[in-house]
């Protein structure tokens, strides 16, 4: 796993904001002790793994659904997953509430700019971010809440985005009979928050969906795509490093 192990660094010097355009080039040759180390060498070794049985099957094929070259080697054309960025985007909800989650944090990143400042998206982003970290990784203020208070402050942060989101697209719409960016990317960000909290996987996958239905309406499919690669790909490289 040394290739994804050496991607690690150009990923996370990339900066939340601006997103677009700053992923990283994957699949150029990287360095290791053994020397340099092409896609087609870590494909190999990621194959081993896999017959091994100390790879999980998911990590690869998240990993091909987000481009990452050596990934998409490994298990061949097929794994690039639906061509339409939607489709793209929901089919991430199979593998995990976790994936999922990460990929609409993703999406929320990318919609924020548009957001009314009553949305307080500024609070509901690192409570998202604190959830998605084991208790002993967390740092700062937050690290202090318990699991259940950071649930409730989630909950909170999440309505006071729903509520802004439904006054910013009622205002605009009354005002020019249009949907409203504001409105939207405020209302998606708080099912970003109900779907950490989602008591069963279907109400999960309906938080996802309202993501992406606004990110339709907003980002082109290649930007889709790009704001869940930035967010899922730093870490999906760090459960296909793990032996």
């Amino acid at each position: 796993m040394r290739y994804a192990l050496a991607c690690l660094p150009l990923l996370r010097g990339v900066p939340s904001a601006p997103w677009k355009g700053r992923v990283a080039d994957v699949t150029l040759r990287t360095s290791s002790r053994d020397g340099d180390l092409t896609p087609e060498e870590e494909a190999g070794r990621l194959r081993e793994r896999l017959r091994a049985g100390t790879l999980e099957p998911r990590w690869l094929e998240v990993g091909a659904r987000l481009g990452y070259a050596p990934a998409s080697l490994a298990l061949g054309p097929d794994s690039a997953g639906p061509a339409e960025a939607g489709a793209w985007l929901l089919a991430f909800a199979d593998f995990g509430r976790e994936v999922s989650l990460r990929a609409a944090l993703g999406l929320v990143r990318a919609l924020a700019p548009h957001a009314p400042p009553e949305a307080a998206l500024s609070r509901l982003l690192p409570l998202l971010e604190t959830w998605l970290l084991p208790m002993g990784q967390r740092r700062g203020r937050l690290a202090r809440l318990s699991q259940g208070e950071l649930r409730i402050q989630i909950g909170l942060a999440a309505q006071t985005a729903l509520s802004a989101g439904v006054a910013e697209r009622t205002a605009v719409a009354n005002r020019t009979g249009e949907v409203g960016a504001g409105g939207l990317s405020a209302i998606a960000a708080s099912r970003a928050g109900r779907l950490a909290l989602a008591e069963d996987d279907a109400e999960a996958l309906s938080s996802l969906q309202h993501c992406a239905a606004a990110a339709a309406v907003l980002l082109s499919g290649d930007d889709v795509r790009e704001a869940v690669r930035l967010e899922l790909l730093p870490w999906t490289l760090t459960q296909l490093a793990r032996e």
